[in-house]
């Protein structure tokens, strides 16, 4: 998967640090869901909304869900 760098503020390190998110490749997913009729998009779906959280690159801790914590 495609990796995207966004500063967020990390709880954990008490300051604005470069966090690492990965993001689906929609193209590979959309040829899946035609090569298997429809099926894939049920996979699509739970890793487009489901997806990775952002990670910080100081101290390693996970955003959570959504970016919230």
């Amino acid at each position: 998967m495609p990796t995207k760098q966004v500063m967020h503020e990390c709880k954990n390190c008490q300051r604005h640090t470069m966090h690492l998110e990965q993001k689906p490749n929609h193209i590979l997913h959309l040829l899946m869901s035609v090569f298997t009729i429809g099926l894939w998009v049920i996979v699509w779906l739970m890793v487009s909304i489901g997806g990775s959280a952002p990670q910080c690159t100081v101290c390693g801790k996970k955003r959570g869900a959504f970016g919230l914590s």
